[in-house]
């Protein structure tokens, strides 16, 4: 990596370099996205567009599955932070963020959501018996993105929602470089401690002061080890499966 880039501050020991204010302020000193228009005029100067005119749904049917997708969780942090911008990490079919999408319209909030996945599926989902039937290989290749689109479609949250066919980290990244900051962060990407780690790690500085992160399955191991690793458990706030972290009352460790 070239010591001269900013990204070489990527390299600084994670927990002093996330914890600081110097580190927010060299990735988010000329932020220029925090609105639904801001995001707009970032995104598509970048070529990142809401149009799916040339992506082939003739044969893809809108299925609308996932896990735990509709709690009440979902609309008591939406109620309570009201965010302008919301970035969910780990999207799947969609289930998750249409059904955020759904109580951000009945309370009348003017979000954008952007959703941050491969659509290739994790580790989990390839070699487990219950979740690998769901990805649909056709030519050896995930069907996720097309049912994902088909979904948002039909539900007509194509204007509130963009996704970004990504890594979680190289999301992050994106979003740094683009000056790009959300009210809510839900992390629900990889489940295995390391990478759980390290989308804490990379996400975390993207909050805004006042918002938060939450993410689900606090009952996996490794993730409720990643968490309260990060976090300490004393500073998050449980809710069923689901972890919440405020920005305005947790330091990482």
């Amino acid at each position: 990596m070239d010591k001269s880039s900013p990204f070489s501050a990527w390299c600084i020991t994670p927990a002093r370099a996330l914890a600081s204010r110097t580190w927010r302020e060299a990735f988010l000193q000329d932020t220029q996205a925090h609105d639904r228009q801001e995001l707009h005029e970032v995104l598509a100067a970048h070529g990142i567009k809401q149009d799916y005119s040339m992506l082939d749904l003739s044969r893809t049917e809108p299925v609308l599955q996932g896990w735990g997708s509709d709690r009440p969780i979902f609309e008591r942090l939406l109620t309570e932070f009201r965010p302008k911008i919301l970035a969910e990490v780990g999207t799947w079919r969609g289930a998750s963020v249409l059904h955020m999408h759904a109580v951000a319209q009945r309370l009348e909030l003017d979000t954008v959501f952007i959703c941050i996945d491969t659509w290739c599926g994790s580790a989990e989902q390839w070699t487990e018996p219950e979740p690998r039937p769901h990805m649909r290989l056709e030519g050896g290749f995930p069907t996720l993105y097309r049912e994902f689109i088909a979904n948002v479609i039909a539900h007509n949250a194509v204007r509130d929602i963009y996704p970004l066919p990504i890594s979680s980290s190289a999301g992050a990244r994106t979003l740094a470089r683009l000056g790009v900051t959300a009210d809510l962060i839900y992390l629900d990407a990889a489940h295995d401690e390391e990478e759980v780690s390290l989308d804490l790690k990379l996400y975390w500085p993207l909050i805004q002061n006042d918002g938060a992160m939450f993410g689900h399955d606090y009952d996996w191991p490794e993730v409720k080890a990643a968490v309260d690793v990060y976090f300490g458990r004393t500073n998050i706030d449980l809710e069923e499966s689901y972890w919440i972290a405020r920005r305005s009352q947790v330091r990482p460790r």
